[in-house]
């Protein structure tokens, strides 16, 4: 084999190393995106599902108020 051969065969093994590389470092950064944004989706549905049982569990305003005031009333 000449020796310019040989040179091109090792450049092509390169390009095709580097290729492969930025390749796979590509795709573990899309892994850790798609991992970041299913949990944010899942932190965020659960934020959801917390503040709707919260407010399910609160009773209205009106009955506080009314609590309140008949609570005042009973203790005079």
């Amino acid at each position: 084999m000449k020796r310019r051969q040989v040179t091109i065969i090792v450049l092509v093994v390169v390009v095709v190393v580097v290729v492969v590389v930025v390749v796979a470092v590509a795709a573990a950064a899309l892994v850790v995106v798609v991992v970041v944004v299913v949990v944010a989706v899942a932190a965020a549905a659960t934020l959801v599902v917390v503040v709707v049982a919260a407010a399910a569990a609160t009773p209205p305003l009106e009955n506080i108020a009314s609590i309140s005031i008949l609570h005042h009333f009973s203790l005079s």
